[in-house]
């Protein structure tokens, strides 16, 4: 029983909508011109960090184009080496940088 009576104790203690008084809407009209204000420091703060935002979206941009010209110039350089290498007899060996052909005499 005495167990009860916290537990209805714990019950009685929880605050409801109805027993708090306090509405979300401020009553005080003297607050506007603060709100108003800080709506505006707000605003000035996310233009700036959009634009901040803006400039870094163009360096990345710009480096990741750098690195596809790099990838794509890579590319070319391999296939041309691989299209020297795709020419070698399956029994020889590749040197790097010679090439061998055949001489008849």
């Amino acid at each position: 029983m005495a167990g009860r009576k916290t537990m209805l104790k714990g019950v009685n203690d929880i605050k409801t909508v109805h027993t708090i008084r306090k509405s979300a809407a401020q009553q005080n009209s003297g607050n506007d011109f603060l709100r108003l204000y800080m709506l505006e420091m707000e605003r000035t703060r996310l233009v700036s960090e959009k634009n901040k935002l803006i400039q870094r979206i163009e360096v990345i941009e710009a480096r990741l184009e750098a690195i596809r010209e790099v990838c794509s110039e890579s590319l070319a350089e391999y296939e041309r080496v691989r299209a020297c290498f795709d020419n070698i007899p399956a029994n020889e060996e590749p040197v790097p940088g010679f090439r061998t052909m055949s001489i008849d005499y």
